[in-house]
């Protein structure tokens, strides 16, 4: 089934905002959402973006930050097709956060995909996952049993070395974009930014690229003490040099490809 863009819609710098929802593939939750399609939608990639273990709105508003909002701001105004959701049981969507596991929130991520390959302009084979935090874990599994993720995005992304972990990395076949912040206190970077690299490759997966960016937390803003109680004091946006890097290599990856 193709989904129709609405007749009303809010115009946005060179994109446009659309207010969605959708169903998982048993009927029982029901999404919420933003898409914010570039204003030449023709066979364009798009980011669906996985929030962190805390309950989070499709804006990604974190200690007063939409950071979620920012990204796809950015994104859309070149060129790529976003996807943000409030979490279950948050504004919109329906179901408990709390009583869901890494797994079904994986099948949430992969509703989101099925949801995106029936909308005009969008290329069925360029959806890909973006995860923050635990959300890392979450597009991991996600890309694991699909065939239909086509790339990876990992911000301060957990990369877990436990058994299970290691072989679901082992799995990944897709390319991979994998970012931390040298000051993130919350999420340690080199070693998950390793372990990025280093369990892809058990499976032979070489398209695998991590990037450390100095002087940025977990949120990926600016710090000076970078505690957790900084947060809501920092007046900055999401790091414009990250989102640089995103673009860079999602037009390199998947624009051009």
């Amino acid at each position: 089934m193709i989904w129709t863009l609405p007749a009303k819609a809010q115009a946005v710098n060179s994109y446009i905002a659309h207010q969605v929802s959708f169903k998982s593939a048993d009927g029982q939750i029901n999404y919420s959402g933003t898409l914010t399609l570039p204003g030449d939608v023709n066979n364009v990639p798009a980011v669906i973006i996985v929030s962190d273990s805390a309950k989070q709105d499709r804006d990604g508003k974190m200690a007063g930050h939409p950071l979620f909002a920012q990204i796809a701001d950015y994104l859309s105004n070149n060129g790529i097709a976003v996807l943000r959701l409030d979490d279950r049981g948050v504004g919109k969507t329906t179901g408990e956060l709390e009583l869901a596991t890494t797994r079904n929130l994986a099948d949430d991520a992969l509703a989101a995909i099925q949801f995106l390959k029936g909308v005009n302009g969008i290329s069925k084979n360029k959806i890909g996952l973006m995860g923050h935090g635990e959300g890392g874990a979450v597009i991991a599994l996600a890309a694991a049993g699909s065939k239909d993720v086509a790339f990876l995005i990992s911000l301060a992304g957990v990369a877990m070395a436990d058994a299970n972990g290691v072989k679901t990395l082992a799995k990944l076949q897709v390319p991979i974009l994998a970012l931390h912040g040298d000051k993130d206190l919350e999420v340690a970077a080199e070693q998950n930014l390793d372990n990025w690299k280093k369990y892809t490759a058990l499976g032979g997966n070489r398209k695998v690229r991590t990037v450390l960016l100095s002087g940025l937390n977990h949120l990926f803003l600016p710090c000076k003490t970078c505690t957790i109680a900084e947060y809501p004091f920092i007046r900055a946006d999401f790091s414009l040099r990250t989102l640089n890097v995103i673009n860079l290599w999602l037009q390199a990856n998947m624009v051009k490809r």
